[in-house]
């Protein structure tokens, strides 16, 4: 476990970003959700060491984006001085999980 739900985040955002797919702060926490659930299942243990609360809601995300209310996130989490990490790209397993709930999102098939 290597990656924060921070970094997690931002590589979502970017993806979003890069697709222009904007996403609000809701979609992002079932996005997260979502992947560390996937990469549970294939990996047998958890991706984060912070535990979803209320179901689907990391509280450092929702803490890192709660001036957007349920507006479209226009920026990245940034580290208390100001560096914005995203997942790296030799975590093959850990992007698997995201790009497969990704495409899954992009496509409709997540509500």
């Amino acid at each position: 476990m290597g990656v924060t739900p921070q970094a997690l985040a931002n590589t979502v955002l970017k993806k979003a970003a890069l697709g222009n797919f904007p996403i609000n702060k809701m979609e992002l926490q079932r996005i997260l959700y979502l992947i560390c659930d996937d990469y549970l299942k294939a990996n047998g243990k958890p991706l984060l060491s912070e535990n979803f609360e209320n179901g689907a809601m990391l509280r450092s995300v929702e803490y890192a984006f709660r001036s957007f209310g349920g507006d479209t996130i226009t920026r990245f989490a940034q580290d208390a001085k100001g560096n914005v990490y995203v997942v790296n790209f030799e975590c093959t397993d850990v992007l698997r999980s995201v790009n497969k709930i990704w495409n899954m999102y992009k496509q409709g098939e997540i509500a």
